[in-house]
């Protein structure tokens, strides 16, 4: 994908697909939103990210009380709660990068068909997302 930002103000040198910065480029929870010729708009959250998670991958995370982020993880019903977005490219242990949590995106390890714009949940099974019927 070739996300350019969108918006009237100074951006972050790290570009949406990467997630190499060892420090945070922007505070972590920052949201901007970026365009894409083929995908269209969308918005993306920065957050720490961990070496489990790949390109595309579905995550969740969580802002505590305190109001920092936790790394992002896999869905499951055990890690429920936590608001869903997907990753723009493969985490490094300790590293940060952009997560997208509006509009289009390619989306790994759905074990079900979802038509586009239908509300999602997840499932028991982790990995795994239901359709919102």
């Amino acid at each position: 994908m070739a996300y350019t930002y969108t918006e009237a103000r100074i951006m972050p040198k790290q570009s949406i697909a990467s997630i190499v910065s060892a420090t945070a480029a922007v505070p972590v929870g920052t949201i901007v939103r970026a365009k894409d010729p083929t995908l269209g708009e969308g918005e993306f959250i920065y957050l720490p990210t961990s070496a489990s998670i790949t390109q595309y991958n579905l995550v969740t995370y969580r802002q505590n009380a305190s109001g920092t982020y936790t790394n992002v993880r896999t869905p499951s019903g055990t890690y429920a709660g936590g608001q869903l977005a997907v990753a723009q490219a493969t985490g490094l242990a300790s590293c940060f990068g952009w997560f997208q949590n509006s509009g289009s995106s390619p989306v790994l390890k759905t074990a079900v068909i979802i038509s586009t714009n239908k509300p999602v949940f997840i499932s028991a099974t982790a990995g795994r997302l239901k359709a919102l019927t």
